[in-house]
């Protein structure tokens, strides 16, 4: 979701990154192919509102808290602390990973988002044990992966690059 170095004091530099429609109007026919529902249920029921969906604008509603999660994280002093926020990183990541796989997206975008998913699979563990991860540069890896497949998704949205 955006990319940014952290440093804190026994862990060193760290680089993490995040990365995170129809309506339609009910049938008038039977599923048999006969008439449809009576006019007179078919004026009681209320009709499906088109509603459209601004994708940018979920999108960034939808990791704007991982990010700033993330912020968070450039004040961290001393392991403790930092492990505690990698650990609330790790649970904003989870929560916009769900909303970004509940939310509808254009078939176009949908398997850049489900691929951004995956590639945060394993960011969010190396969070969970950001100490050790971070020695032995998994989460390096991890985060690799992980932005390149946000800035796809930025790209089919229309989005500039994560800064």
């Amino acid at each position: 979701m955006k990319k940014i170095i952290i440093s804190a004091a026994a862990a060193g530099p760290l680089a993490l990154a995040l990365a995170a429609c129809g309506s339609g109007q009910p049938s008038t026919s039977s599923a048999a192919g006969g008439p449809g529902p009576s006019p007179a249920a078919a004026s009681t029921a209320p009709a499906s509102p088109l509603v459209t969906v601004n994708y940018k604008a979920q999108y960034l509603r939808i990791v704007t808290p991982a990010n700033d999660a993330i912020d968070t994280l450039k004040s961290s002093t001393g392991v403790s602390q930092l492990q505690a926020r990698a650990n609330a990183v790790a649970q904003a990541f989870q929560t916009a990973d769900d909303q970004l796989l509940r939310a509808q997206w254009p078939a176009s975008v949908t398997p850049d988002i489900r691929a951004m998913v995956l590639a945060d699979g394993p960011v969010i563990v190396d969070l969970r044990d950001l100490i050790n991860t971070y020695e032995s540069g998994t989460l390096q890896t991890a985060l690799g992966s992980s932005t390149a497949a946000a800035q796809v998704v930025r790209a089919d949205l229309g989005l500039p690059p994560a800064s």
